[in-house]
């Protein structure tokens, strides 16, 4: 009887637990993950893995579930918000369930190296943390499928706005499950659901990576991992803001492995066959290429363990089956109503002009340099190959380093992928219509630090037992501290990048009580595309050339946000012509149903105070100059941003051949100095200040004789026929 009242009292208290885990989930935001989070833990609780094990794979279940209910109510055409409701009920439902949690199990020295990765990876990005808006298309084109999704409430819209790209009806939705699921819950905007998750991956990742690693060689080299895991060049390198769901399934293709290789190392269990058909599945719902590169591990696993037990033969094979054909049946039922067309995914992509800047070797070299050498990876670099070699030599124990060899041959065959990408252009059917050799190449950021870590362990392990404990940690700890601050320094120039800010917030609640349904703004993904994602209003991308009268608002961000490319609105072009209801930190707003003269001197005196010039110089690595660089230069982008914090960079590019510098000098000068960098020795830069011709630049030190009067807007024009860099402007008495 005691023991029965005991069981009682447990499963009452993990009850309640449940109900309380339940309320905080609606509580903020930040929590709405924890829900699944936990319901995962609950589905695991009476398997076989310790607490970390659980604590790390949990989310991939839950989430994994969500996706899976989440695309069931859109078939039922019954409304998502009972995601939540659902939920709830199945973990009060689990909660009867017997929970195994050993914590004596714990060692506290590797849960003191975990929460110190989790503090890299997320503890040194909370201070840069912003809306992942990105000036790239990726992210917009994301948020304007999870806004769709909302609106229709259900993954299989049929609604395609005329400012969104047609793909978004098709694209798989296992991503966008997930924010729309954050926005429900937390009763929040789809920008900072995106944060949200963004966050949440980078704090489990080193968790996983821990695990996998563990699992393929031992627990040193699993510690060693995971504090590489945040400091690992692919790991911060600038495409991870922009593509968000691969983002996300580098998560799941750790969690993904760590399953895969338990069922063949648990001598034929089929306890996890389950879980893995489930995280391959959500992988796939997520984003087909982090799945196409499992499937090459897999596969390779496979043939290693049958090839070494041919007894096994039919299970291994079996295994491998069960994941590859069930999660495409379960992706393809799933996703039916709106699945992409197979036949078109699987061409191959080779030759095309606008891949030609990433697949040529020239690229390729420079992004091995890159992961292996620069940013403060020298460390790592060396760490990988002894990862690499260091087991092929040493180890005899041929049966237990399989899933390290499957890893080995995974990377192979990417590298194999990129090289036929630039070189062979073999038709691989899937495997060939991978974009270009970038999206190849990022697709090994999760397996990088696995290898890092088992060459760093080994090199602890040797040298120590050379110089001594002391001095190798010492070496260590420079060899970490250096990468560590280059993720800072490319952490600061993506969140640097970032179109969207608190200032950017309070002009969309300005637009959204305008009187008017549309908003003008250039097809160039600045912060003008997000306005129906934070609004009520609808878009239009325009350029100068069909933007009209009749129109009502025109929204143009000026802070040189692009990608090798320029706005084509130019602000200046409307001012003194239609009527500027808004300008904040280079944000114009036009109503082009009225001119001109109507236009509140207010905001007038505002335009003045901004480009006030209380200095004699403009400099284009200083940031706070960047204000005075109105049209033509290419600033807030994060390879920009970097280069100038490395002193790289002393210019900015003008990309067009012109640019448009504006300011309002606080006193009289004389005379004008220009710095430039040209691209052609004969190169010429016609000089326009105020529409006035003032002459040519023919070298790159030059100066001019203009009167400049305090108090006074001076627009200055710079035009080439080739592009150029401004480097700076000096004012002389």
């Amino acid at each position: 009887m005691k023991l029965q009242s005991n069981l009682l009292n447990l499963r009452i208290k993990l009850l309640i637990f449940s109900i309380l885990v339940i309320l905080l989930t609606k509580s903020s935001p930040y929590l709405s993950l924890l829900l699944p989070w936990y319901f995962g833990f609950l589905i695991l609780s009476n398997k076989d893995f310790d607490l970390i094990e659980k604590a790390a794979i949990a989310p991939a279940i839950g989430l994994g579930i969500v996706i899976i209910l989440m695309h069931i109510l859109s078939w039922l055409d019954v409304s998502l918000e009972h995601s939540y409701t659902i939920m709830a009920i199945l973990t009060v439902i689990l909660s009867k369930r017997e929970i195994k949690v050993n914590l004596k199990e714990l060692d506290k020295i590797t849960i003191i190296w975990l929460i110190l990765a989790v503090f890299l990876a997320v503890g040194l990005k909370i201070p840069f943390a912003q809306i992942p808006a990105y000036a790239h298309k990726d992210p917009v084109f994301h948020a304007y499928k999870v806004l769709e999704i909302l609106k229709e409430n259900t993954l299989f819209i049929q609604n395609i706005p005329n400012y969104a790209n047609p793909r978004i009806k098709t694209y798989p939705a296992g991503y966008h499950s997930i924010i729309a699921w954050i926005c429900l819950v937390g009763r929040n905007n789809i920008g900072q659901a995106m944060l949200i998750l963004k966050l949440f991956i980078w704090f489990i990742l080193p968790l996983t990576t821990y695990l996998v690693t563990k699992n393929i060689f031992n627990k040193n080299a699993g510690i060693f991992a995971t504090i590489i895991t945040p400091l690992s060049y692919l790991y911060y390198y600038y495409l991870n803001y922009p593509l968000l769901p691969a983002f996300f399934n580098y998560y799941l293709f750790l969690v993904s492995i760590f399953l895969y290789n338990l069922i063949f190392q648990n001598e034929r269990s089929y306890n996890h066959v389950f879980l893995i058909l489930l995280s391959v599945t959500s992988m796939l719902i997520v984003h087909p290429y982090s799945y196409l590169l499992f499937q090459i591990y897999a596969i390779m696993l496979a043939f290693l363990y049958t090839f070494t037990d041919r007894k096994s033969a039919s299970f291994y094979i079996g295994i491998f089956v069960t994941q590859l054909l069930g999660s495409f049946l379960i992706y393809y039922l799933l996703e039916f109503p709106m699945s992409i067309n197979m036949s078109t995914y699987s061409a191959p992509i080779s030759n095309f002009p606008k891949y030609a800047l990433k697949d040529n070797m020239h690229w390729f070299l420079e992004i091995l340099k890159d992961t292996f050498i620069y940013n403060g990876q020298l460390f790592l670099g060396i760490s990988f190959f002894v990862g690499i070699l260091y087991p092929l030599v040493k180890e005899s124990n041929n049966t237990y380093l399989l899933p390290y060899f499957s890893l080995l041959t995974t990377i192979i065959y990417a590298l194999f992928l990129i090289l036929n990408k630039i070189y062979f252009h073999v038709n691989i059917p899937y495997y060939s219509a991978i974009w270009n050799s970038e999206r190849v190449y990022l697709l090994l950021t999760p397996i990088l630090p696995i290898f890092q870590g088992i060459g760093a362990s080994i090199i602890y392990e040797n040298v120590k037992k050379i110089i001594g404990i002391k001095k190798v940690t010492s070496i260590l700890i420079i060899g970490l501290v250096l990468p560590m601050f280059y993720v800072n320094i490319i952490n600061y120039s993506n969140e640097k990048a970032s179109v969207i800010d608190s200032k950017i917030l309070n002009i969309f609640d300005l637009i959204n009580t305008y009187p008017t349904n549309k908003v003008l703004v250039t097809k160039f993904h600045d912060s003008g595309a997000w306005i129906p994602i934070f609004t009520l209003k609808e878009i239009e991308f325009v350029n100068e050339k069909n933007v009209t009268t009749t129109d009502v608002l025109l929204y143009i961000d000026s802070r040189g946000i692009g990608d090798l490319r320029v706005s084509p609105l130019n602000p200046l072009n409307f001012l003194g012509k239609y009527k500027l209801i808004y300008f904040e930190s280079n944000i114009w707003i036009y109503d082009l149903s009225m001119k001109w003269d109507k236009t509140d001197q207010h905001l007038i005196n505002k335009v003045m105070s901004h480009f006030k010039l209380p200095k004699n110089t403009i400099i284009a690595t200083h940031f706070k100059d960047w204000k005075y660089l109105i049209h033509g230069f290419v600033l807030k982008n994060p390879v920009v941003i970097r280069e100038v914090l490395l002193h790289r960079w002393s210019y900015a590019l003008a990309p067009n051949g012109q640019g448009y510098i504006v300011f309002v000098p606080t006193k009289s000068y004389n005379e004008i100095i220009f710095k430039v960098l040209l691209a052609e020795q004969n190169q010429t830069i016609q000089i326009t200040i105020n529409g006035n011709v003032i002459g040519e630049i023919t070298q790159e030190i030059q100066n001019f004789e203009y009167s400049f009067k305090s108090n006074t807007f001076y627009i200055i024009k710079l035009k080439s026929n080739k592009p150029f860099g401004f480097v700076s402007i000096i004012l002389k008495d």
